[in-house]
């Protein structure tokens, strides 16, 4: 009996990592090749398993939650993203990266005021590209 309940497990463990964790989203944000210095910005929520599977920051927009101390005791420059700075950025010539969950997709592109350059779903989440990326052909 352990030994059955020990396989269903492993199947459980492996469809909550390739489904309910940042790692899909990572590895296709991966494949674009953008440039360390284009920021990645997570609209409405945080995903920390982004931060671990891009082994990059990522930033916030939108969005404080458990951040909210910190934002507001460091210098949060490039970190956090209000509306209006995420409106700046996204509609500047410097490229930015924009992951969203569905339930907050429309009230973001709201807020960017344009449409993106490129745009793709993985899973759970929406990736938006304000420019086109050079290493990836994701739509």
């Amino acid at each position: 009996m352990a030994y059955g309940f020990g396989l269903g497990a492993h199947q459980v463990q492996g469809q909550i990592h390739d489904h309910q964790t940042a790692y899909t989203v990572s590895q296709d944000i991966r494949a674009l090749n953008i440039p360390d210095s284009t920021p990645i910005i997570m609209y409405g929520s945080f995903m920390p398993g982004l931060v671990y599977y891009l082994d990059r920051p990522i930033a916030a927009g939108n969005f404080m939650g458990e951040l909210e101390f910190g934002i507001h005791h460091t210098d949060r420059t490039g970190m956090y993203y209000g509306s209006q700075d995420l409106y700046d950025r996204w509609n500047s010539d410097e490229p930015a990266v924009i992951v969203v969950q569905p339930k907050y997709r429309d009230e973001a592109l709201r807020v960017l005021g344009s449409a993106p350059a490129q745009r793709f779903d993985v899973e759970d989440y929406t990736v938006l590209l304000n420019r086109a990326a050079a290493g990836g052909d994701k739509r």
